[in-house]
Parts: structure tokens; C-alpha cells; sequence
């Protein structure tokens, strides 16, 4: 199987990122209390946990892919560049999924019509997200340096 180069970068974005992914995963199956703050982004019913332990970290990985294949070697810019371009990218990608999940969920499920439940419901929802685009950005960062490091020595 002959890979162009613009594939392997995807492909050692997607390799790098796979240990987070599963990390996800476990921790979403296992009886833990992470599975609430996803809870409060989105509530798919039943299928929740399925959603977010396995088909989110394939969405993750996809966009992992996705971004590695834009890092550009022909262009002078430096290794922090580079690393920043992707986890900045991926950041942004991520940020979106998770804002439309959440939208989607509160209009498909509606909102509370009391004030009080409503505000407390909704910031509690918007700190979940926040956390979790905040450890997502350092995830993307780490996978960004690695990937831009394996290829350097290519």
C-alpha cells in the first residue's frame, strides 16, 4: 500500500491521537462520573454512552486526520508554527462539534421554562463544555508536537 506523504501526516496524527481516543472511551464506559459532564453537552437518551464512547472519538480522529494532512511542509515557518497551526486548527474543529452537539441537544430536548433551573442548567452545561475544549486543546497541542516532530525527522 503506497500512502503519499500528505496521508502519512494524517495518519501519524490519527496514531498519536488513538490513545486519547480510547483513554475517552474507557473512561466513558467505565461507572465514572465523566460521563455526566457529557451529559450535560449532550443527551442522546439510551445511546448517550455509545455516542460519546465511541462515535465522538471516531469524530476526534477524523478530525485529527483531517488537520495532520494540512501541515505543510514546503513553507518557512518554524516548528512552533507548525505545531501551533494544527493544534489550533484541530481546537477550532473540535470547538465547533461540541457547540453544535450542544445546540442541537437544546433544541431537540428544549429547555427548562423556569428562569432559575434555566441559567444554573445552561452555565453548568457552558463550564462542561469550556472544560472539556480546555483539556481538548492541550490534547491537540501534545498530539500537534509529536506529529510535527515524528515528520521533521523524515
Amino acid at each position: 500500500m503506497n500512502l503519499s506523504k500528505r496521508d502519512n501526516r494524517g495518519l501519524y496524527a490519527v496514531l498519536l491521537g488513538l490513545p486519547f481516543s480510547l483513554l475517552l472511551s474507557y473512561f466513558i464506559f467505565k461507572p465514572t462520573s465523566l460521563i455526566d459532564l457529557f451529559y450535560e453537552i449532550a443527551d442522546f437518551g439510551i445511546n448517550t454512552p455509545l455516542f460519546w464512547g465511541i462515535i465522538y472519538p471516531l469524530i476526534y480522529l477524523v478530525i485529527l486526520f483531517s488537520t495532520g494532512r494540512t501541515i505543510n511542509w514546503s513553507e518557512n515557518s518554524s516548528f512552533f508554527q507548525k505545531v501551533s497551526k494544527f493544534s489550533f486548527s484541530a481546537t477550532l474543529k473540535v470547538i465547533a462539534i461540541l457547540f453544535l452537539l450542544f445546540l442541537g441537544n437544546k433544541i431537540i430536548n428544549g429547555i427548562s421554562t423556569t428562569v432559575i433551573p434555566l441559567i444554573s442548567v445552561f452555565l453548568f452545561s457552558l463550564i462542561m463544555l469550556l472544560f472539556i475544549i480546555f483539556a481538548s486543546a492541550i490534547i491537540n497541542f501534545i498530539i500537534g508536537f509529536l506529529t510535527v516532530k515524528l515528520l521533521q525527522k523524515k
